[in-house]
């Protein structure tokens, strides 16, 4: 049996992200292609040229499904807003749960259990402020 082509993705950060979601469900995939982003410019990028990634034909419809299953997945939302954390008064930018600084996790609604929403102290404008 051959491969078939499972997907084109837009760039090989993509495609390694789709290669390693398969594998984490017992799927072999490849990516074929990567290294012609280095000719974005000379090359037109089109279907044939992006990076796509491959299965062996025997495993197709288990990684056409796993695809669908991928897709749907919201995307990750980098625009929760930044929070300060209560330990070390680090401003933490929303996408992170944990606070680099001191390792504290966000802090949550103690009635529901989800992280506040509530937004970092802005800095002061105080020029008097050193």
């Amino acid at each position: 049996m051959g491969l078939v082509k499972l997907y084109a993705a837009k760039d090989t950060l993509e495609a390694g992200h789709i290669r390693v979601w398969l594998a984490q469900h017992d799927l072999d995939a490849t990516v074929l292609g990567e290294h012609l982003s280095a000719a974005r410019g000379e090359l037109p990028m089109t279907v044939d040229t992006l990076p796509a990634v491959w299965v062996d034909e025997k495993d197709a419809p288990q990684a056409m499904e796993l695809m669908k299953e991928f897709l749907a997945q919201p995307p990750a939302d980098s625009t929760l807003p930044a929070w300060l954390c209560p330990t070390c008064n680090e401003n933490v930018e929303g996408q992170f749960d944990v606070c680099w600084q001191c390792g504290r996790d966000r802090p949550t609604n103690e009635a529901s259990g989800e992280a506040t929403d509530e937004p970092a102290d802005q800095p002061s404008n105080d020029s008097s402020a050193v």
